[in-house]
């Protein structure tokens, strides 16, 4: 079987829980995750907060390839939603169980991401400097991507399933 990995990634700010909560409502044929599903409880199970503790973070990424790993080895196909980049991903160790990893970028304009950040009672000014700044680091290293600045969440979630079918089919 052709094992493959899809990753949607984007800074904070681009889309991806409006767009992932749009996915959950289409009825496609991938099981739509995102990384932040299991992060409170693995912040519990390691006494550390995984939101700020980045010595936990390959740990935590080990931990959700052995999920994506599980849900391969049943035939489903995973399409994870997550803030990394592929060379994060490199430092967690590329599965050896999957022939193909394919990356696309959430992203909006750096004035649309200030405006929705700053929208978000925890974020503050410096947070969103660093928003910016993943962005930036994101838009060098994927070049596949949805600009999701001026369209709907159900818009931005039919282009990422059209995308996901294009790379499953290799068309």
């Amino acid at each position: 079987m052709n094992q493959q990995l899809l990753f949607v990634t984007g800074a904070p700010g681009s889309g991806k829980s409006t767009t992932l909560a749009a996915m959950l409502k289409l009825n496609s044929e991938y099981l739509v995750l995102d990384i932040d599903w299991l992060i409170d409880s693995s912040s519990e199970l390691s006494e550390k907060n995984l939101y700020t503790d980045s010595s936990a973070w390959p740990a935590y990424g080990r931990m959700w390839f052995d999920v994506l790993r599980s849900i391969c080895r049943n035939s489903i196909q995973p399409l994870f939603f997550c803030p990394n980049s592929p060379s994060d991903i490199e430092e967690f160790g590329k599965p050896t169980w999957c022939t193909e990893i394919h990356w696309l970028l959430l992203d909006c304009s750096d004035a649309v991401r200030s405006k929705r950040l700053s929208e978000r009672q925890d974020w503050g000014a410096e947070r969103r400097r660093e928003a910016l700044a993943d962005a930036a680091e994101l838009r060098q290293s994927v070049s596949r991507i949805v600009d999701t600045s001026d369209i709907t969440s159900s818009e931005v979630a039919s282009k990422v399933l059209r995308w996901a079918d294009e790379m499953m089919t290799g068309n």
